[in-house]
């Protein structure tokens, strides 16, 4: 018998008689793809989906009592040595009571599909990156080691 309790609640910590809304929304997102990554807390679960090409790059898709948001990856500068960290960029974002299992799916179809678009291709590697990671049209790897730009 299939326990989708455990899959969104693999600690065991959100005890319930049976799945709230927001609940059933995430059992949906994840029969769409594995996930990298899944974080509960009462209120909110996060799911980071791995892209099919570069495991490194993740859709991410929270889900709260109210809303679904999608998310993508996006990169942020830190303060002090300006070292770039991960970070995401709302996409979407749709109230929990109008979605079907065949909505959820369509919009996370539809946001791996914007994400790939939103991808640019490094002239020199030749590998894909987000525009954060761009500096014009080299990757920030690539502009370091054949253009001279210090980050």
């Amino acid at each position: 018998m299939y326990n989708a309790r455990a899959h969104i609640d693999p600690e065991g910590l959100y005890q319930s008689e049976g799945l709230r809304e927001f609940e059933i929304i995430a059992v949906f997102a994840l029969e769409w793809r594995n996930p990298n990554v899944l974080a509960r807390t009462r209120d909110a679960i996060e799911i980071r989906f791995p892209d099919v090409v570069d495991a490194d790059r993740e859709l991410l898709v929270l889900i709260t009592p109210n809303d679904m948001e999608l998310r993508l990856p996006d990169m942020a500068w830190t303060t002090g040595y300006g070292g770039p960290t991960p970070t995401s960029e709302l996409w979407k974002r749709t109230p929990v009571s109008a979605l079907t299992k065949s909505d959820v799916h369509g919009w996370l179809r539809k946001l791996d599909t914007s994400m790939k678009r939103r991808l640019r291709r490094c002239k020199y590697c030749e590998k894909r990156f987000i525009a954060a990671r761009m500096h014009g049209r080299a990757c920030h790897g690539c502009s370091s080691k054949h253009e001279g730009v210090v980050y």
